[in-house]
């Protein structure tokens, strides 16, 4: 059966043209202010981000002490000592495998390390974009300017900001998400699988614990055998690096450290309830609920796609804010993660390229949330 589409006059395709060539133009101009104001924040800034705790992780492995990885003595020490002149604001938190991929980093100095951590940051949430933009179908061909368009659209929020300027990692899971995408389109379900856990598990598992009931809900053998692989495979890889003693130190410093960061700036469901009783028993209590409900629509998502695989594009993209909403732990430089997923959207839905209907099904609606979301 042939599916029809919307017949474009040429008037339109012009307009159309037209408003991508700006879009595309006011993309690179918010870029550009981006990186302004990451410059402008000083050679400090690589000291006293995210990334130097993560570079005081990568230097305890460098240095042959990766079974006290999570030795917050030892991380303190370390800490200070390459962040010198400033000191260590945040403890290494993230998994094993994340501090290994960052060894060869610690081989230059902090402030030149962070500006190549975060240029392949920026430069992963990109590919990552670019990659769900071609993987995804079109009602119609597609042109290059429509497509640089859409990966404007898709790159040029306030998260990728704030990813850069603090040195954070969601890059990855962005990657993570792209791939997946475009592995479930061309039915290779196993490397999807293997792709969600695997970019998940290097720095940050929670992210993913969404798309997981996705698959979970979805049913496919393969894509759950490829999960799971990648899962006892990087669990393996871990307790080799840090051993069952170091898992248990990881474990403990975040319930430790639960209690004392600030959950009302995250992007998480849980910050809502922090924002109304702060961090109280009762704000955990309800953000755990709001993501065992988030979770629990995740698998339903994968069931729709199940019974219709048409609904992959909008099924993973709910999924993937649902779950950036489950997580424990999400802020705003997370929401990079949803690159991909924003960008395959508006990619099917035929931004620059078909007439768009009313409704939340139309790709300018996507559009206007996107470029609100804190």
């Amino acid at each position: 059966m042939t599916v029809s589409t919307p017949r474009v006059s040429r008037g339109a395709s012009v307009r159309a043209h037209a408003a991508a060539s700006m879009v595309i133009a006011l993309s690179l101009v918010l870029l550009a202010i981006y990186g302004i104001r990451v410059a402008g924040a000083g050679p400090a800034q690589g000291a006293r981000a995210d990334f130097a705790s993560s570079y005081t992780g990568a230097t305890i492995v460098r240095d042959g002490d990766a079974h006290r990885l999570y030795d917050l003595t030892l991380q303190s020490s370390v800490g200070d000592r390459v962040a010198a002149p400033a000191r260590l604001t945040l403890p290494y938190d993230a998994m094993p495998l994340g501090a290994v991929a960052l060894v060869p980093l610690t081989l230059l100095p902090l402030e030149t390390a962070f500006v190549v951590w975060t240029t392949a940051q920026f430069l992963l949430v990109v590919v990552a974009v670019a990659i769900a933009v071609r993987a995804a179908p079109s009602p119609r061909p597609r042109s290059q300017t429509a497509a640089f368009a859409i990966v404007g659209i898709a790159v040029t929020q306030v998260g990728l900001e704030n990813l850069v300027g603090v040195g954070q990692s969601t890059g990855i899971s962005a990657l993570g998400v792209a791939m997946a995408y475009r592995c479930l389109r061309r039915g290779s379900f196993t490397a999807a699988g293997v792709w969600i856990v695997a970019t998940a598990a290097l720095m940050k598992p929670d992210l993913a614990i969404g798309l997981v009931a996705f698959l979970i809900g979805w049913g496919n053998r393969r894509a759950l055998l490829g999960a799971l692989g990648a899962g006892i495979a990087y669990l393996g890889a871990s307790l080799a690096i840090v051993g069952i003693g170091g898992l248990g130190a990881l474990v403990s410093n975040d319930v430790r450290l639960a209690g004392v960061l600030n959950q009302a700036g995250g992007a998480s469901f849980i910050a809502l309830p922090s924002v109304w009783f702060g961090n109280t028993t009762l704000s955990y209590v309800g953000g755990a609920v709001g993501a065992v409900v988030c979770v629990g629509i995740c698998g339903v998502l994968g069931q729709r796609f199940h019974r219709n695989p048409a609904v992959l594009g909008p099924a993973l993209a709910a999924a993937t804010a649902l779950s950036l909403l489950a997580s424990p732990h999400a802020y705003l430089y997370d929401e990079v993660m949803l690159a991909p997923a924003v960008a395959c959207s508006l990619a099917e839905l035929g931004l620059f390229t078909v007439p768009q209907r009313r409704g939340l099904d139309n790709a300018w609606t996507i559009v206007v949330i996107w470029g609100v979301l804190p």
